[in-house]
């Protein structure tokens, strides 16, 4: 920028034109991918922070501020009962969005409104929080608010000058205060080179390839097996009752364990599945070895979606879901010719054979190239996920797009499990017809 001199030859700050004075921070909460940051309640907060920061045994948190640390958790709700009543310092509750819980704060301070001038002070960082994507979100939060919400001019940093942490996030931060920019600090790590596309759509894809593969095939198994219409159509049913049921764990399990040993374990069940498969002697084996497949399989479906989201900003993971989502509509387009064909020309137990071969190559490959990208493992929350899970089903907006989403599936399911015996017993055709 060019340089700005008064009348005297000075030099100085530019004129800032049409300035007026700016509102003071609301009491409302700010929302992120990692962490929610929103006004302290002691009610629901100050018991959690209690115990969040008692996990720093040697009390190296509280040697840079003026308070703490605190004896009981009734010191602490006494401090936060007083602290939630002052517009200035203005304390924020950070909550991690995995547990739900409280487990720092934060405050705007010496706010001057009139100047657009704030600044963030008493960081208190539980070891919960500290060094993870989360500690660098609440910060981009508050920094978003105070400029692209309120239009403040500039944005303090205080610290000890012996505070070396303090000071090491600061130029950590320092040229990162665009949104973008610093919501991508928080996401950096260690992972290394990003992931291929193609095999996280390949992960993607097995689980709907192996769903379809087998449809056209249903006549022939009611055949082989001697098994009415409904008992052979459970082939299909339980195997998305596994893919339901995957759906729930994988991803806290991956949070806690990482992403690459969990994707792992799944599609090695995926093909212990498609043995157990291959090799049936009985219909209820056959329904065995789906119920694995679709438990193994739905670990590409979760885990592919969250290794993007570990790796890829905002605008990059878009272009990548985008892909998977490709990947996921091309597989029922290309898999039930292919499981037709298989079964007309060859036999229904090929199908199973050809399902193997690409899970062993995607478990393969997954192996020699997929690294860990969950560097920031979390911990095991079941409280906090039933919680969860409660809010939503209390939720009128959850329920309603839920249950349009059900009617649609289950209006192309009804389809895709009945068209393959309609064409075979009453218009007796191949199961090529419906490939």
């Amino acid at each position: 920028m060019p340089e700005h001199r008064n009348h005297l030859g000075q030099p100085v700050g530019w004129p800032v034109v049409g300035w007026s004075p700016r509102l003071r921070p609301p009491r409302t909460s700010m929302a992120g991918r990692f962490c929610t940051v929103e006004p302290l309640d002691p009610e629901r907060h100050a018991a959690q922070l209690f115990t969040a920061y008692a996990e720093d045994r040697e009390g190296r948190m509280w040697t840079y501020l003026p308070r703490g640390p605190y004896a009981s958790p009734d010191e602490y709700r006494s401090f936060a009962e007083t602290a939630c009543q002052s517009d200035d310092p203005l304390v924020h509750t950070i909550l991690d969005n995995n547990s739900g819980e409280a487990v720092g704060t934060a405050s705007y301070m010496r706010i001057e409104p009139s100047v657009g001038v704030i600044e963030i002070g008493s960081i208190t960082y539980s070891p919960r929080l500290q060094r993870r994507p989360a500690a660098t979100e609440a910060m981009y939060l508050m920094m978003r608010r105070v400029f692209d919400e309120l239009g403040y001019r500039r944005y303090e940093w205080k610290c000890d000058s012996l505070n070396q942490p303090s000071r090491d996030a600061a130029a950590r931060l320092e040229g990162r205060t665009t949104p973008m920019a610093l919501l991508e600090t928080a996401r950096r790590n260690d992972r290394g080179r990003a992931p291929s596309l193609a095999l996280l759509a390949a992960v993607t894809a097995l689980a709907f390839c192996a769903l379809h593969i087998v449809v056209p095939a249903l006549p022939l198994l009611a055949g082989v097996f001697d098994g009415t219409p409904a008992r052979t159509q459970l082939v299909l049913t339980l195997y998305l009752a596994g893919i339901a049921g995957g759906q729930l764990v994988y991803g806290p399990i991956s949070d806690r364990f990482g992403r690459r040993p969990v994707l792992i374990a799944g599609l090695a069940i995926f093909l212990v599945g498609t043995l157990i498969c291959g090799l049936a002697w009985s219909l209820s084996a056959l329904v065995l070895g789906r119920v694995l497949e679709g438990c193994g399989a739905c670990a590409g479906i979760v885990l592919g979606r969250a290794i993007i989201r570990d790796v890829y900003d905002r605008e990059a993971a878009a272009r990548g879901l985008a892909i998977v989502m490709m990947a996921m509509s091309l597989a029922p387009g290309i898999s039930p010719a292919i499981g037709a064909y298989l079964a007309e020309w060859v036999d229904w137990r090929a199908i199973f054979g050809v399902l193997g071969i690409l899970g062993a190559i995607v478990l393969a490959l997954t192996v020699a190239r997929l690294g860990e990208t969950n560097t920031q493992p979390a911990r095991l929350h079941l409280v906090g996920m039933a919680s969860a899970c409660i809010v939503l089903l209390r939720s009128p907006q959850f329920l309603g797009f839920a249950l349009c989403s059900a009617c649609t599936t289950a209006s192309w399911f009804t389809f895709i499990a009945s068209a393959p015996h309609v064409l075979a017993e009453a218009l007796d055709e191949p199961p090529s017809t419906y490939g």
